[in-house]
C-alpha cells in the first residue's frame, strides 16, 4: 500500500489550516490603520534617540526631558485627507506661536512605514517605523545615517 498520496494530502490540508489561522500583519486592511491613527490626540511620553559611531560605541540621549515645559503638552492628531497637524497645546513657548503646525501624513505600500511631512518634527519627509500601534498607543522609530554615524529615534506616544 502506498502512502504517499495520504502524506501529501495530509501535509496540504494541514498547511491550508494553519496558514488560514495566522494573520499577518501587513495584511490588516488599510481602513483599521487609519481608524486608529485618526481616532483621536496623541500625546508624546517618550522621546530618545541612539546614536553609533562607527567605532560601535553607542550612546542614548533621553531627549523628552530636555522637552520645555510648553513643549510638554503638545499632541499631534492624523487628520482624515492625509492631513496632520501639531497642536501647540495651552502653553505657548512664544507668544507668536501658531495654534497648529500642518503637515501631510500617508502609509507606506506596505503599512510599516508612517511617512510624516511637518516642519515642527523635521525637514522633508520622515519615514517611520511602526512599531506598535492600538487604540492607546503609537511607537514609531526612525533609523537614519549622517557623517558614518547611524541613529535610531524612537518616538511613543499615548492617545488623549
Amino acid at each position: 500500500m502506498n502512502f504517499r498520496p495520504l502524506h501529501l494530502g495530509f501535509a496540504l490540508l494541514l498547511t491550508t489550516l494553519l496558514s488560514a489561522c495566522y494573520k499577518d500583519p501587513v495584511s490588516e486592511p488599510m481602513p483599521e490603520y487609519t481608524r486608529l491613527l485618526t481616532s483621536g490626540r496623541w500625546h508624546v511620553v517618550a522621546d530618545q534617540l541612539m546614536e553609533t559611531q562607527p567605532d560601535g560605541n553607542h550612546t542614548i540621549t533621553d531627549n523628552f526631558v530636555q522637552y520645555q515645559e510648553c513643549q510638554q503638552d503638545d499632541y499631534w492628531m492624523f487628520l482624515d485627507a492625509d492631513q496632520f497637524a501639531v497642536n501647540r497645546g495651552i502653553m505657548k513657548c512664544q507668544t507668536t506661536e501658531a495654534e497648529l503646525e500642518t503637515g501631510k501624513w500617508y502609509f507606506s505600500d506596505d503599512r510599516h512605514r508612517l511617512l510624516v511631512t511637518n516642519p515642527y518634527i523635521a525637514p522633508g519627509l520622515v519615514p517611520y517605523e511602526i512599531l506598535k500601534l492600538t487604540d492607546t498607543e503609537l511607537k514609531l522609530q526612525s533609523d537614519y545615517a549622517i557623517n558614518g554615524r547611524s541613529y535610531s529615534h524612537l518616538i511613543l506616544l499615548e492617545a488623549l
